[in-house]
């Protein structure tokens, strides 16, 4: 089966929706990969993907204990009936539309059909307070902050303990003498030398911690508390409810206040030990209070008071839960998914309620536990959080995973070798018969261009790469790359006699286990395709099929005994330059199989989706995007874009220039190691030496860089220009002064790089050249990758696009490739 999913399509939170990290809460809409969060279980993991998904239709989930999440209609919970609750048996998951469909209540009856699983008491590291968190509580609760430190309680033991725990700092207390449940917290030396007045030390805590001359609308938990250990939180929440709150169930507690934020305090501290607390306004003669209904695990009394504590849970059925109450809409906003590296992927939201990340292809595995799976992944991360949260029966490996081998790893670990080194090792000269003089070879300009040991190795390692990610068994002319400057055939010819031989020694060489080279992860990739393997699997799992290399491709499909499913768009397969293959169309074509598309986009509107349709119908794409309604997308001439996508390194290095010269904060997306290699490599030719960069080895100097920009290739012209005005130094300094993305005012980036990236608002520079009209036919013929690479720059705006620069696209009249 193939799943075309287009951009904009997936499940997501509104972007204010707060999500607990050990710091405290974030919102999600502020979240970036490798950031920690807290998941059900209360341990910390780290975000492995973010997916801001736009505008989206959203909806208002309510939940028993007033819990309130805004989530939009694909987000998934996981989700249990009463008796999967009460028999603590696995739940499902299901999107918010299916809660929806199924009902919110129990058939012939009005009770709640759904409960979201309560977390586990957060752990967090235990901190040094500056007092005891139970007599804290007991402060907040009983005491007055004015002049004198006062406590009001009529319960001996209470008044004991506090006694033991002051009595150390050197504070006694002292009853009051016209009312004996009133007791006053004094410094026994009443005085501190160097200091003017009376003292006292727990009333510079007190101050410290902000409480000091607080009354008691005004009282609340210093946030050091908050965020203690599970333990300390607990001791904080028991001297609280030992003052303030009583029992009112053998199973539930009750506290009452007249300090909202004090209220919301005590909340988060009951739902962060696992439990609910209810929170309800109370009308009283003199202030507004605010009672709390307060439930914890039968483990965790919430009392340390014995005539309280005691009981407490003896004989209760029913434990903490959270139920949904209702679902309803809520206004459109933005909205974002992430992916987490906690095992049953959840992370928790408002309330400490536990939410679910997304994937299609987990869907498919948690469907059918009964069959081993495979679920190639695109890369090791991806891959790494698959094991984490796919159901047991699935195994998570990328394309390079499934083919290794330990006998490769002494190869791996090996040092990196320069083109220079494994020329020197594999004799490059003695494989050609080379005595005497460098050879060359005629550049498209008629000039020689020497073909150094060196250049000659770097084009045969290019070739074996080009080689390794094909499905071909044989090395031959096609896999030598194409370097401008060296195009013509005479030039072709040049370096196939130079080139191949070479190529061919260097994989015999990497196929023995005794190799002078040094391994790369596709070379033994390659050698593992070659041997025909079977993977001993009932189902393939292929996640964005559409950047599979034809290598891999050609395995999978080979897999006959299995059924295959790849999920990916092939609109976004970009990536051809470097051995990439759609592998959706392939399996289209080869297994006849099912084919289905999701098309309806939240991430923009229908200006937007309209010129995205543009460049699915030129290249007659399976599917074609409907903006949503209530996005409010603009297509039209930006002054100040968040973000400038570029066609080519070059272009890039020139808006970063523009950027940093009108004093705006730059970021590239990638770093500018890119444009400092091809700085350095211009460098090099103008100094009369060659180099092996692919984007300039074609070229014997700086003068025929700028002579084959000006006749044959204009996409070269931006370089030229900016190295001839600004000069490599100054450009390596550019480099250098960049910004990270949260700092700057302007985010600058190549297309291929900001695939799976959006921003509000894109211009698209004018770096993507028009196609030349072919002298032949007058056909205007535009590469089909190049369309696609449009399609992938345009759908990375959510509210304004600038594609002037492509409104050449009204010129194309056929698509190669």
């Amino acid at each position: 089966m193939v799943l075309q999913a287009g951009a904009g399509c997936g499940k997501a939170l509104r972007t204010d929706q707060p999500v607990l990290t050990p710091a405290g809460w974030r919102p999600i809409g502020t979240l970036t990969v490798g950031d920690p969060i807290i998941g059900r279980d209360g341990l910390t993991y780290e975000v492995t993907a973010v997916h801001p998904q736009g505008i989206r239709p959203l909806y208002k989930v309510t939940f028993s204990d007033g819990t309130i999440v805004i989530a939009d209609a694909d987000h998934r919970w996981l989700v249990q009936s009463n008796k999967q609750r009460d028999r603590h048996t696995p739940g499902s998951v299901l999107t918010t539309t299916q809660i929806l469909e199924r009902g919110l209540t129990r058939p012939n009856s009005t009770g709640a059909r759904w409960f979201v699983p309560m977390p586990d008491p957060i752990k967090l590291p235990e901190v040094t307070l500056p007092l005891d968190p139970w007599l804290l509580g007991i402060l907040i609760g009983d005491g007055s902050f004015g002049g004198s430190i006062c406590l009001t309680n009529p319960e001996r033991p209470i008044i004991d303990r506090v006694r033991a725990l002051v009595e150390p700092m050197g504070i006694v207390l002292k009853q009051g003498t016209t009312n004996e449940i009133t007791w006053r917290l004094s410094y026994e030396s009443r005085t501190l030398p160097g200091r003017r007045g009376f003292y006292n030390p727990l009333t510079d805590i007190l101050r410290d911690l902000g409480l000091h001359k607080h009354r008691s609308h005004e009282k609340f938990v210093p946030s050091i508390y908050r965020w203690a250990s599970a333990d300390q939180r607990l001791e904080l929440l028991r001297g609280l409810l030992d003052t303030d709150g009583y029992r009112c169930h053998r199973d539930a507690a009750e506290y009452v206040t007249t300090s909202r934020q004090l209220a919301e305090d005590v909340r988060w501290l009951v739902q962060s030990l696992g439990g609910t607390a209810t929170l309800v306004e109370k009308e009283t003669r003199c202030k507004l209070a605010y009672r709390l209904r307060i439930k914890t695990p039968a483990h965790l009394v919430p009392f340390w008071l014995e005539r309280k504590a005691a009981d407490w849970c003896e004989g209760a059925r029913v434990k903490p839960f959270r139920a949904i109450r209702s679902i309803a809409p809520a206004d459109a906003a933005e909205a974002v998914c992430i992916t987490v590296s906690a095992p049953d992927h959840l992370y928790l939201t408002t309330g400490c309620v536990p939410t679910h990340n997304s994937s299609s292809l987990k869907m498919i595995a948690q469907g059918d536990a009964r069959r081993r799976m495979t679920y190639v992944a695109y890369n090791s991360s991806i891959a790494a959080d698959a094991r984490r949260s796919f159901p047991s029966n699935v195994v998570a490996k990328t394309g390079h995973g499934l083919a290794f081998d330990p006998r490769y790893g002494e190869r791996l670990q090996r040092p990196r070798q320069t083109a220079h080194q494994a020329a020197q090792a594999l004799d490059v000269k003695a494989i050609l018969g080379i005595i005497g003089a460098t050879p060359s070879i005629k550049t498209d300009l008629g000039h020689p261009k020497a073909m150094t040991s060196k250049i000659i190795m770097r084009c045969a390692l290019d070739t074996v790469g080009r080689f390794c990610h094909s499905a071909d068994p044989e090395i031959t002319a096609r896999h030598i790359p194409r370097y401008d400057g060296l195009t013509t055939k005479d030039a072709r010819g040049g370096l196939e006699e130079l080139v191949l031989p070479v190529a061919r020694a260097a994989w015999a060489d990497l196929r023995t286990d005794d190799s002078v080279l040094r391994l790369d992860h596709d070379h033994y990739l390659k050698s593992w395709a070659l041997s025909g393997p079977t993977i001993p699997t009932d189902v393939v799992l292929l996640d964005e099929a559409q950047d599979t290399n034809d290598v891999l491709s050609a395995v999978l499909l080979a897999q006959e005994h299995a059924q295959r499913i790849a999920v990916g768009d092939s609109a976004q397969a970009i990536y051809g330059w470097r051995g990439a293959s759609d592998a959706l169309a392939g399996f289209v074509r080869e297994l006849a199989c099912p084919e289905l598309t999701l098309s309806q986009s939240f991430r923009f509107g229908p200006a937007i989706a309209d010129r995205a349709n543009v460049w699915l119908n030129l290249i007659s794409a399976p599917l074609r995007l409907t903006g949503w309604e209530a996005a409010e997308s603009t297509v039209g001439p930006l002054d100040t874009p968040d973000a400038i996508l570029c066609r080519t390194n070059a272009g890039a290095m020139g808006i970063v220039l523009e950027g940093l010269a009108a004093g705006r904060k730059t970021a590239l997306v990638g770093g500018g190691s890119a444009i400092k290699q091809l700085a350095w490599a211009a460098e090099a030719l103008q100094g009369g030496r060659p180099t092996d960069h692919p984007e300039l080895m074609g070229f014997a100097s700086w003068d025929d860089v700028r002579q084959y920009a000006a006749e044959e290739d204009g996409s070269l012209e931006v370089l030229v220009k900016l190295i001839d005005e600004h000069g490599p130094a100054r450009i390596v300094a550019a480099a250098d002064g960049l910004v990270s993305e949260q700092q700057a005012e302007l985010v600058v980036s190549t297309a291929h790089k900001a695939k799976g990236r959006e921003w509000p608002a894109v211009r698209i520079h004018g770096d993507f050249r028009a196609p030349k009209t072919h002298p032949e036919t007058g056909l205007v013929i535009l590469p089909r990758e190049e369309a696609r690479l449009a399609y992938v720059a345009v759908t990375r705006a959510r509210e304004q696009l600038d594609d002037l620069a492509l409104e050449w696209v009204r010129t194309v009249t056929a698509v190669s490739g």
